[in-house]
């Protein structure tokens, strides 16, 4: 029975733990000590420097009993130490490389075992064989991952040299013993990872919960601004964690006013902020949101407002109202990189979740000042991603436009007498020919000569550019079916159509590339033919004046320069039929052939090769494989080749 009890190498192995010096360093370590890989898989499992947990503890209590040794480890190496989840007769927590003997054990095929350390070039030098505890034997059973990457090692140690190692019941139970300690990374791993997943999800669904509260208030608000900005800063607040203050600041003229602070915020409600001169009135400028993660670090912030706001990171998203930024919500903290990628994402979500109750409220205060609904036309032609043209009938005279229309056509549309748009309107079909101002859908559709005209144009744009551009024009009728005007789609077409142009282009170089290949494959294979043709001719011929000759031993030999001129003519006669596929000239039949025949012409092409490698090929036909009756080669020679 070995005995638990404390040895003395443990104070010697715990009071050296200094990093190895250049001086002192011994044989090298195997190269997949410091394999990226590999590292990143230890990493992975997230066990160095965790806290002792008895299904390791067990382990290698069992590994030192087994063995009949004082001490038994969990050896984990790391890029620059050695770390031992679990040990039995040993108190040390790590070691550095220069002490490592189970580095070694990572560049072995199987187990590492030392019988005397004291005779191996690889620990002869290690300081804890030289001097104290003076190590002696070792034997070590590598932790391997499924993908192949070896981490550690289950290890045995003894002060005495140990020249038989371990038995063999001994060393199948140590590497068993190593598989057990992966099975409990493994699950130590899910567990944490289970763990993980299980927080994120309880961060999520709180996240979920209060941007659900903020849209329940929102939709209760009935346009209510007020209202609606507070459950803003709260619901924000509440599903990033690290703002321990939230306000929203509301463009007034050339300035930002606090409104709805909460947190250390709440007491600057009322404070003004210039709207330039302030990262505030650069995020509501650009419509750009922004983390800062330090502000003392950032010339956008305004200097002076630092410290009475006890400031030093922040989170700024843009807030809007159907589509125009009205303010700003900001989230802050008193620490410098408190709040990450993940927690912008979240203010920007409760941010545009309030922007439709803000649309609503923008939209109540229209009514209630100026009873139209203009503004909210207004804002869905600026926000369309095409260009909007409204015209009166008969007349064609233009009577509103989107800003879209002026930035696709590069030019200004009003103020335009009856016909004066189309007039002075220039562009180009596909065929080159001009469009006539009569031709232009806008007038066809006014003038109730058609309707549903689209067309498309390489269009002369105000700057003397030239662009594709999409018109499309519909009518429009009044309750009794009177036509009263019409509307036009204006659409920037020219990264499409350019794209169009280069992929006729690239289709017609393919065909003309895949034309003269053809043409090549096919002067090719017809000039082949020829000499090939002259070479079967010519050892037809010199085969039957062998034979008469009475030259038979030579026979063997001019059937090969045949049959493998032949069968080169095959090949050319393919090449030629793969021509003949590209055109669609190719005519297909079915032909009987013998298939022992075919089977022996390979067989001879190849033989060479085997040859000249010194293989020997043995051909076996099975009987009747062509569906006649045929003798069954076993191990016998082939034609003209002697047995081997």
């Amino acid at each position: 029975m070995v005995r638990l009890g404390r040895h003395p190498w443990n104070e010697a192995l715990t009071s050296d733990l200094a990093p190895q010096h250049p001086g002192n360093a011994g044989p090298p370590l195997p190269a997949l000590v410091g394999d990226v890989r590999r590292l990143n898989a230890l990493a992975d499992y997230d066990i160095l420097d965790t806290a002792p947990e008895k299904g390791f503890d067990d382990i290698v209590v069992l590994a030192r009993r087994l063995c009949n040794v004082p001490v038994a480890l969990v050896s984990l190496v790391g890029s620059d130490r050695q770390w031992f989840k679990a040990r039995s007769g040993f108190s040390s927590c790590e070691t550095t490389l220069d002490k490592s003997v189970c580095a070694h054990a990572l560049g072995e095929v199987d187990m590492l075992v030392i019988p005397d350390l004291t005779q191996d070039p690889r620990t002869n030098a290690n300081p804890l064989v030289t001097g104290e505890p003076h190590l002696r034997f070792y034997a070590g059973a590598p932790l391997e991952t499924a993908g192949g990457e070896r981490l550690g090692s289950l290890c045995v140690i003894d002060v005495e040299p140990r020249l038989g190692g371990l038995s063999v019941e001994q060393a199948e139970c140590l590497k068993a013993l190593a598989g057990q300690v992966m099975s409990q990374m493994e699950l130590r791993r899910a567990a944490g990872e289970r763990e993980r997943i299980l927080a994120g999800q309880e961060i999520l669904i709180g996240q979920q919960n209060a941007l659900i509260a903020t849209q329940a208030v929102v939709a209760r608000a009935a346009g209510d601004r007020d209202a609606i900005l507070d459950a803003l800063v709260s619901g924000a607040m509440q599903a990033v964690p690290a703002a321990q203050g939230g306000v929203i600041e509301l463009q007034q003229g050339d300035e930002l006013v606090y409104r709805s602070g909460r947190g250390t915020l709440a007491a600057h409600v009322g404070m003004r902020l210039p709207l330039h001169g302030s990262l505030s009135g650069h995020v509501l400028t650009t419509g750009k949101a922004v983390l800062c993660p330090d502000v003392l670090l950032d010339h956008r912030v305004k200097r002076d407002v630092i410290a009475p706001l006890g400031m030093r990171s922040a989170i700024y998203v843009p807030v809007s109202r159907g589509g125009a930024p009205i303010g700003v919500l900001k989230l802050q903290s008193g620490e410098p990189d408190a709040f990450s990628g993940r927690d912008l994402r979240i203010a920007r979500q409760f941010a545009g979740t309030v922007a439709a109750g803000l649309a609503e409220a923008g939209e109540a205060e229209a009514r209630r000042e100026v009873r139209t609904s203009e503004a909210t036309l207004r804002a869905v032609l600026e926000n369309l991603p095409v260009g909007i043209v409204i015209a009166e009938a008969p007349s064609g005279r233009i009577v509103g436009h989107n800003a879209r229309v002026e930035t696709i056509l590069g030019h200004g549309v009003l103020p335009a007498r009856p016909g004066e748009g189309p007039l002075r309107w220039s562009a180009l079909r596909e065929d080159g020919s001009e469009v006539a101002p009569s031709e232009w859908p806008l007038v066809q559709v006014t003038e109730g000569r058609a309707a549903d005209v689209a067309m498309e144009v390489d269009y002369l744009r105000g700057d003397g550019t030239r662009s594709w551009v999409g018109f499309s024009a519909a009518p429009m009728h009044d309750a009794d079916g009177r036509l009263t005007g019409g509307v036009v789609v204006v659409s920037d077409i020219d990264a499409r159509k350019r794209f169009e142009r280069q992929l006729a282009a690239a289709k017609l170089a393919a065909e003309e590339a895949n034309r003269a290949k053809s043409e090549f494959l096919a002067n090719m294979s017809h000039e082949l033919r020829t000499p090939l043709s002259a070479v079967i001719g010519y050892s037809e011929m010199l085969q039957e004046e062998m034979e008469d000759l009475g030259q038979g031993d030579l026979l063997p030999d001019l059937r090969k320069i045949e049959s493998n001129a032949r069968h080169l003519l095959g090949l050319i006669n393919d090449v030629l039929d793969l021509s003949k596929i590209e055109a669609e000239r190719m005519e297909v039949y079915a032909e009987d052939f013998a298939v022992d025949a075919v089977v022996r012409d390979v067989a001879a092409t190849v033989e060479a090769l085997v040859a000249k490698k010194g293989n020997v090929l043995t051909l076996e036909l099975g009987d009747d494989p062509g569906g006649r009756a045929h003798r069954r080669h076993k191990g016998t020679p082939m034609p003209d080749q002697p047995a081997r």
